[in-house]
């Protein structure tokens, strides 16, 4: 008997602590933007791709480290690709 009177307090502490929560608040989802590697084509998720190379004022992102020492051997032939 006594632990069901404990049981039922606890359930009413439980109930008045989310009654008096404050509901969450609305959250903003960015739009995930994704990238072409410029080497293979591939797309690239430029938040998490750790092959990044900054060109005069352009940013390439690359799907691996083969690519991007591709970009690097010849940056103007991609380059060219993706300016056009």
């Amino acid at each position: 008997m006594q632990e069901e009177i404990a049981l039922l307090a606890l359930a009413e502490v439980v109930m008045h602590r989310r009654k008096r929560a404050s509901k969450p608040g609305a959250v903003d989802v960015l739009p995930v933007t994704f990238v072409t590697d410029p080497v293979c084509g591939m797309t690239v998720d430029p938040l998490t791709s750790p092959h990044k190379l900054v060109a005069g004022d352009a940013t390439y992102w690359f799907c691996g480290a083969g690519c991007l020492a591709a970009f690097e051997k010849e940056p103007e032939r991609y380059a060219r690709a993706v300016e056009a």
